[in-house]
């Protein structure tokens, strides 16, 4: 009888371990809220929005489904080029390949205000090259102090992306591994894989990963709303019984999405309904302000040099230029990169004044693609992806 019962609690705190791995809400539940980004070109006046915004987009995405609790995909880890990853916080000592840091810390602030409302995050990396161990320690070494923090992210599409336009594949051992190393730090927190084609994520190993779906361009189809609902159907469907979240309301969709009253709404309301395994809908960035407009003092400056940087148009026409803001004047220089970290230095050393300026992109000698602009001033660095497509 001693033995039954050891065997029956044991197997209970196998259970209750196992259940702690899961962070997303079970039942009929749903994580609401927004993926933000530090690409500060794609907010107005290039400002980031400031914590008092993000915890309002977090909730006004709540309200507007039955039983969804505030989120957010909060991107801590860029890409640069070259396979570098830039996180946004300061080095805590030693030597990272392929890892660099910000000066001072840009999260600090806004997890803590996440703590104080309820708001809960992933923290998310754009990994270049960089060793996905090392950047799970990194990260959650130090930011786990914040309940706020449910999970770390990995977006595929930037997996070894010097060596793959697209992101290498994710293998089943990869996914394994890389998830016993975040619960070997805390078995609550989940980890989420992203991508827009399931061929990308690991074939058979599921874990407890959260599946995440940032597909756009829906435009090919005559009910474009109706396409994305069942491509993203088959994403749930692939990855079931885990749970998947999707990412929408990128401009490439716009021409559609912008004719419905309430765009996060209705396209996060059909998703729910219609796919069982929707566990998470958050709004993308780039239209965020569009949505949710900016009150007074929602938006903050950057405390920098370097304000922004971008090729516009993108991707790339006849006239497309370089543009960029400077804070105060100095040297610049710019580097043009491809998907395999090959670079042509444009321009080394040259001073421009505080203000925007445009110069022009000559693209004649390079083939279509995807490439990266990298702009530097001082010990500042912006880098920015453009296309330059077939035909052009």
């Amino acid at each position: 009888m001693k033995k039954i019962i050891s065997i029956l609690l044991f197997t209970l705190m196998v259970c209750q371990l196992e259940a702690q791995h899961f962070s997303i809400p079970e039942n009929n539940s749903v994580y609401a809220g927004f993926r933000a980004s530090r690409l500060y070109h794609i907010y107005p006046d290039h400002q980031f929005p400031s914590k008092e915004y993000w915890l309002k987009v977090g909730v006004g995405m709540a309200d507007k489904f039955d039983n969804a609790s505030p989120a957010g995909i909060w991107i801590v880890g860029l890409y640069q080029s070259s396979g570098e990853v830039a996180l946004g916080f300061p080095s805590p000592g030693g030597t990272y390949d392929k890892i660099t840091f910000s000066g001072s810390d840009l999260n600090e602030d806004y997890l803590d205000h996440f703590d104080e409302n309820n708001l809960k995050v992933w923290l998310q990396v754009e990994p270049g090259s960089a060793n996905i161990d090392t950047l799970i320690h990194l990260v959650m070494s130090r930011y786990q102090h914040h309940p706020c923090v449910i999970g770390f992210g990995i977006d595929v599409e930037w997996y070894r992306a010097d060596g793959y336009p697209e992101g290498a594949k994710v293998s089943n051992e990869e996914a394994e591994h890389w998830e016993e190393v975040l619960h070997a730090m805390d078995t609550t927190w989940s980890l989420f894989l992203k991508h827009y084609n399931t061929d990308w994520m690991p074939p058979d190993y599921r874990g407890d990963i959260f599946f995440v779906d940032d597909s756009q361009d829906f435009n090919w189809a005559d009910d474009h709303f109706q396409l994305m609902i069942d491509e993203y159907k088959d994403w749930g469907a692939t990855f079931s019984p885990n749970a998947s979240g999707f990412q929408f309301g990128y401009p490439a969709d716009k021409n559609w999405w912008s004719e419905f009253a309430d765009p996060p709404k209705t396209i996060g309301q059909a998703l729910i309904d219609n796919i069982p395994e929707c566990k998470g809908v958050f709004w993308v960035d780039f239209t965020v302000t569009e949505i949710f407009p900016l009150g007074i003092n929602e938006h903050l400056y950057r405390n920098d040099l370097l304000k922004y940087a971008i090729v516009f148009p993108n991707p790339v026409t006849a006239r497309s230029k370089i543009v960029f803001r400077l804070e105060d004047g100095g040297e610049v220089s710019i580097l043009l990169t491809n998907t395999s970290g090959k670079a042509t230095e444009i321009m080394t050393g040259q001073y421009f004044s505080n203000g925007e300026h445009r110069i022009a992109l000559k693209t004649a000698d390079l083939s279509p693609g995807i490439y990266f602009l990298i702009l530097r001033i001082k010990d500042e660095t912006i880098t920015t992806k453009f296309v330059i497509p077939s035909g052009k």
